[in-house]
């Protein structure tokens, strides 16, 4: 659910010529899943073993887990377990209910370690129009804007701290721990295991945005400004025809972090959030123009405009 909170004046001035809107808000939006957290939520749900577009991480614990039940039962003589059989098996090795094992390998609503995160935004909005004659046309606003993620997730480093003593212990019948021993290629083409994932795709992007816990996030432009005009002609041969422009500016962001100190075995694993990397502040210009013109003997007015965004595009 989400609250806010805005609170304005308005006023204008030089026989109305000026007018100046000054706008504050701020808007809680509450137990959301529009973040990080989520993405992470998902790894965990795939290395568990829940099957993206028909494919499982190599290291996936169901199906090690299924392989190890199906081996045991070889050797029991029974050849052609039934599905409930080794359901039964595959949840008691992987130390999970069956009820939610028999959702796992399905991608449906409902079965997710999404983690729930409040985000709190906050700003100011100013905003003036100023029109020096009938015909012509200023238009100025600036904006600055903070996005404060709280309480990130909670519920996902409580799953992996009770799921981690089964994770690191478990061992098929041969003593290969299943945390450390399977070396594959994932989905993005990295070869890793199910503690290297853990790692650095899990563990690591949700320590830095704990870390940033009530901090304004660093990728979110604070500052923007715009400046537009447009100028109409009344009269002469050009009547009807307008031409206008604007500026729009907006302030650095940043794009990344880099890396914090490595591990004690030389692997840089985390990123550090005190070292963003920055985009830049940009600059875009935009022209327009238009005509105004009356259709069947003045019973339709019409207009007609061309424009034009960030006319200095150089292909960035």
């Amino acid at each position: 659910k989400g609250t806010g909170k805005d609170y304005g004046l308005s006023f204008t001035a030089l026989d109305e010529k000026l007018s100046v809107k000054i706008n504050r808000y701020q808007s809680n939006d509450l137990n959301s899943r529009g973040n990080e957290a989520g993405t992470i939520g998902q790894r965990t749900l795939r290395m568990e073993g829940r099957v993206n577009n028909g494919t499982n991480f190599g290291f996936a614990l169901r199906p090690w887990a299924e392989n190890l039940a199906r081996s045991r039962f070889a050797r029991q003589g029974i050849s052609a377990p039934s599905s409930a059989q080794v359901l039964t098996a595959t949840a008691a090795i992987m130390g999970m209910p069956e009820s939610w094992l028999a959702r796992l390998g399905d991608n449906i609503t409902g079965l997710s370690t999404d983690g729930l995160t409040d985000v709190t935004s906050r700003g100011y909005e100013i905003e003036a129009t100023y029109n020096p004659t009938r015909n012509w046309r200023i238009k100025f606003n600036v904006a600055q804007q903070q996005a404060i993620d709280s309480n990130i997730a909670p519920d996902e480093l409580n799953y992996w701290t009770a799921r981690l003593p089964v994770w690191t212990t478990l061992k098929d019948d041969n003593g290969q721990l299943w945390w450390t021993s399977i070396a594959t290629t994932n989905l993005s083409g990295t070869v890793n295991n199910a503690k290297d994932f853990y790692l650095t795709q899990l563990l690591a992007p949700y320590a830095l945005a704990v870390a940033n816990q009530g901090k304004p996030r660093s990728q979110v432009r604070e500052w923007r400004w715009n400046a537009l005009t447009n100028y109409t002609f009344s009269e002469g041969r050009v009547k009807g025809l307008s031409l206008g422009g604007a500026v729009r500016w907006e302030d650095k962001a940043a794009i990344g972090f880099r890396g914090a100190a490595p591990d004690a075995d030389g692997i840089v694993r985390t990123l550090d959030k005190d070292r963003p990397v920055y985009d830049q502040a940009r600059y875009y210009v935009d022209l327009s123009a238009g005509y105004g013109l009356k259709l069947f003997s003045d019973r339709v007015r019409t207009r007609l405009q061309l424009n034009v965004r960030n006319v200095f595009e150089d292909g960035r």
